[in-house]
């Protein structure tokens, strides 16, 4: 069965704006990277603003902002949100249009 790769599934998420409940994106830590050292980063194509929101290690929400490297360890918050396993890196888009970079360290 030929199933799309993740990250062809990113890219048709994230081609148009994003506009009703905050849609999860989910980040799989497949390769074991320390989480401490592997960033996301949301650009916009101009001064267009995210809306979202990501739970950090304390559980608390905090408001993401545009043109601002996330690790992966700082957007794990320890509860479950939805079906999403506490400890899990996600982010949580309400609109969003632009690219989305991945670093490592």
């Amino acid at each position: 069965m030929n199933r799309p790769s993740p990250v062809s599934i990113l890219c048709l998420l994230l081609a148009a704006s994003l506009h009703a409940q905050p849609v999860p994106l989910v980040f799989d830590n497949r390769a074991n990277f320390d989480t401490s050292q592997v960033f996301v980063h949301f650009l916009t194509g101009d001064d267009s603003p995210i809306t979202g929101h990501y739970f950090d290690l304390t559980g608390t929400a905090q408001i993401l902002q545009r043109s601002t490297p996330y690790s992966l360890a700082q957007i794990s918050g320890p509860a479950p949100q939805g079906a999403i396993p506490g400890g899990t890196p996600a982010v949580f888009l309400e609109d969003f249009s632009g690219r989305v970079y991945l670093s490592l360290g």
